[in-house]
């Protein structure tokens, strides 16, 4: 109940309800209120005259917006005291013999820990992922999936502020919760066969254990170290701002939309930059987001307000989130201050890892975002962000990071005979891709994720800073050099659009539907296609990290957890007395994978700071 409901660290569970075989149970076990019996209106100013003239109260003397309305309940009946019911229930959690099914599962296994001990015993069903696993392009909600599959229409806000809301408006709430979730997991376990996922949503159900982990242990952190980052960062911005007025030859507002928007599209002679737009907002006005700032590089403008929003980013995202404090933020081209509280809590950080965070299969996160913090080989502050979280007293960070995970899925789904030998040779597999090309590594790098993650030649040529013409070049020699990446391109394309409904699967059967691969709109379709052999390329990567991680989770030591996972990285920390033992954990369970043609290698580090692995 309340704002920190989401918090497994404070949260407190009120309701257990329970749905099996021609039953369900709903246990209270501390709910605040009785029988709901009126609302309680806050005077408007007019009513609080009337009232001191001595006038009858009217109706329209009391505030309309029930937002600030407070319910008036009466005293709750008897409950069970919350032991009470954890000690009758815990060899029920505990019992490997039953499944245990719940919509967003991670939510209610973290919240039973602090009541059990531990998490609930395996296996594990949850609904929310079955339904991202089955249909990842549909929202998995579940008022949104029960709609769609049953049409039943769940009542809207109950689970969130319980402490609104009457006993038996609750109870009735709770028991239909757990009577549908349950239904849902019936239909599933049928839909499941008809779509042949099984194996990833088997996969996910282990991972989700991992997840859950790694959520409950956290990672310490490093507060010490934040100020004098924070210091280095508002310098920065401040250097960063004067260089987009250097730039433009004014000063404007950088945080108003339509400001930018006449810096940089305005007429020369009206003290714009006179650059054309190739992208508009919804509105119809055209785009300054990072995106458009890139696409418009090297306009000196746009290259200096593009550096200003990423230290803005940085500041806001990785300083001010772990220490608290005033952030901006923009809404319809004005903006304001917002307080935001810190994401420290005993300190450590408890991010949240989102599995169904994309629909090829890869991880997201939360507060923070880990996934965009910046690579530290390239980037002081990106080492210097990493660089705050630290392990556990008396541990160490095992830092262990994929190699070149999506050029090998590459060469093995592709069978290309010269992309596996330098792979088995143990070769740069870029430098190998350039040389018959005649070009440098970093062609042959770009040129190879360019396929992985779908990038036009637009891209490639603003990131080789070369013509579209000669990307195009580039891209039509590369074809030719390596025929049957390009074979494969083609045969995942059409294989998927003569599907039905057309899709696209992944190492370990993921499915990802892609219905505009038969659009009629060519940039739609275009898209589709290009995300279809991006699907398999990422989407197998995908399943091979996950597996990785379980695999890995199973062999640690006591005492060690996998902390953070960032794309193909994964952070364990680990007592120092284990480490050896740690390390071989790591390497096994990341390098023991034999599904490709080629071998899985990582880069290990142990260190003391996760910024410092190499």
């Amino acid at each position: 109940m309340g704002d920190d409901r989401l918090d497994h660290l404070t949260n407190q569970v009120l309701w257990i309800s329970l749905a099996t075989h021609g039953r369900v149970d709903v246990i209270p076990l501390g709910h605040p209120n009785g029988e709901f019996l009126r609302w309680d209106k806050p005077l408007l100013a007019t009513g609080r005259k009337r009232q001191e003239k001595g006038l009858e109260l009217r109706d329209q003397d009391y505030s309309q917006v029930e937002a600030k309305w407070t319910p008036i309940f009466s005293d709750p009946p008897p409950q069970l005291r919350p032991f009470q019911v954890w000690k009758a229930l815990k060899p029920g959690f505990l019992n490997p013999d039953t499944v245990k099914v719940a919509q967003n599962l991670k939510f209610d296994a973290k919240a039973c820990h602090k009541y059990l001990g531990t998490v609930p015993a395996g296996p594990w069903w949850d609904t929310m992922i079955a339904s991202w696993v089955t249909d990842p392009g549909l929202e998995k909600g579940l008022d949104k999936v029960l709609k769609r599959i049953f049409d039943h229409r769940m009542v809207k806000g109950v689970g969130k502020m319980v402490e609104r809301h009457s006993f038996d408006e609750v109870a009735t709430y709770a028991a239909l919760d757990a009577r549908w979730t349950w239904l849902l997991a019936h239909y599933q376990n049928t839909l499941l066969d008809e779509r042949d996922v099984w194996d990833v949503f088997e996969l996910e159900m282990d991972t989700l254990r991992v997840v859950v982990d790694s959520e409950l242990q956290g990672v310490r952190f490093d507060i010490d170290s934040v100020f004098p980052l924070k210091e280095s960062l508002e310098e920065k911005l401040t250097e960063d701002i004067q260089r987009v007025y250097d730039a433009a030859g004014q000063e404007f507002n950088l945080n108003s939309n339509s400001d930018k928007q006449k810096i940089l599209f305005g007429p020369k002679n009206a003290g714009g930059q006179g650059l054309r737009s190739r992208k508009k907002t919804a509105s119809g006005n055209p785009s300054v987001d990072a995106e458009t700032l890139k696409h418009l590089l090297p306009n000196p403008v746009a290259q200096s307000l593009l550096e200003y929003t990423d230290t803005k980013k940085l500041l806001s995202t990785y300083v001010t989130a772990y220490t608290g404090g005033e952030v901006e933020r923009t809404t319809g081209g004005k903006t304001h201050l917002v307080q935001v509280p810190s994401l420290l809590k005993q300190g450590r950080i408890y991010a949240s890892f989102n599995q169904t965070g994309a629909e090829t299969g890869r991880f997201s996160s939360s507060q923070p975002n880990l996934q965009t913090i910046p690579n530290p080989q390239r980037s002081d502050i990106g080492k210097r962000i990493r660089n705050l979280f630290i392990p556990d007293e008396g541990h160490q960070f095992i830092v262990a990071d994929f190699g070149q995970i999506e050029p090998r899925v590459i060469a093995s789904l592709s069978g290309d005979e010269r992309m596996i030998q330098a792979f088995l040779n143990g070769e740069d597999i870029y430098t190998a891709v350039a040389d018959p090309l005649g070009e440098t590594r970093k062609v042959g790098k770009e040129l190879v994720l360019s396929i992985a993650y779908g990038i036009g030649p637009d891209t490639i040529a603003e990131r080789l800073g070369v013509p579209v013409t000669k990307a195009k070049e580039l891209m039509q020699q590369f074809n030719e050099e390596f025929p049957t990446i390009d074979k494969l391109r083609k045969k995942t394309i059409n294989n998927a659009r003569k599907a039905n409904p057309p899709h696209v699967r992944t190492l370990h059967r993921r499915i990802r539907v892609l219905p505009d691969l038969n659009s009629q709109d060519p940039y739609r379709r275009a898209r589709a296609e290009r995300q279809a052999f991006n699907t398999i390329c990422q989407g197998s990567a995908a399943d091979l990290m996950k597996l990785a991680m379980v695999r890995v989770h199973k062999r640690l030591p006591l005492g060690a957890h996998i902390v953070l996972n960032v794309h193909d990285e994964i952070v364990v920390t680990c007592p120092g007395e284990a480490i050896d033992d740690g390390v071989k954990a790591v390497t096994e369970g990341m390098t023991g994978i034999n599904e490709l043609k080629v071998p899985l290698t990582i880069d290990l580090s142990v260190v003391d700071r996760w910024g410092d692995a190499k």
